[in-house]
């Protein structure tokens, strides 16, 4: 991919989403006892990872002072008023959230908030309400 003549095919991307796919099936049906293991480690590298990307950009990235951070705004996609440029940016964020899973999401949460184990009932009457 490096290589200026190399010329990206969709037979590529194929065959590595299959060999994905030949690596999660062969790790679920018959590796599934070192699965926790695997997960703790890859759980061990985000966290690293997280560090090894923030302190660098903390202490190598450019300064600026409270005024610029916290009360200059921009408004570089030419709606009328500040306010609804933030509200138009915000659309894909709580989008996220107003799903047809985001009412399952919230009446589990709800849910375990209550009792130690948790009936899958609720949340399904829930999303059926929702639908």
């Amino acid at each position: 991919m490096t290589h200026p003549s190399y010329e990206p095919k969709g037979w590529h991307v194929t065959l590595i989403m299959w060999a994905l796919l030949l690596i999660c099936t062969v790790l679920n049906t018959w590796l599934g006892m070192i699965l926790p293991v695997l997960e703790v480690f890859i759980g061990i590298a985000h966290v690293l990872g997280f560090f090894a990307v923030l302190i660098p950009i903390i202490y190598l990235g450019p300064r600026a002072d409270a005024r610029s951070v916290f009360i200059q705004t921009y408004n570089l996609g030419g709606w009328r008023d500040v306010t609804l440029a933030t509200l138009v940016g915000l659309k894909g964020t709580v989008a996220v959230f107003l799903g047809t899973d985001g009412v399952v999401r919230l009446r589990i949460v709800v849910l375990w908030s209550r009792t130690p184990c948790c009936s899958p009932l609720p949340s399904m009457e829930s999303w059926d309400l929702q639908c």
